[in-house]
């Protein structure tokens, strides 16, 4: 994840054995209000057909 241009610190919080990036002194609809990356469309393979008991 990459934050936008304009946020230039970060903290880390710890939560168990994960942790967690978050821009300092902002709120987390600043991140996600700024435009993201776009991917690009895969060639994905036809849905397999499964059996239903």
């Amino acid at each position: 994840m990459s934050f936008p241009a304009h946020v230039r610190e970060d903290v880390i919080l710890r939560e168990g054995a994960r942790r967690i990036i978050v821009p300092a002194n902002r709120v987390w609809d600043d991140v996600f209000d700024s435009p993201g990356i776009t991917f690009p469309d895969r060639d994905q393979p036809a849905p397999q057909e499964r059996w239903t008991w």
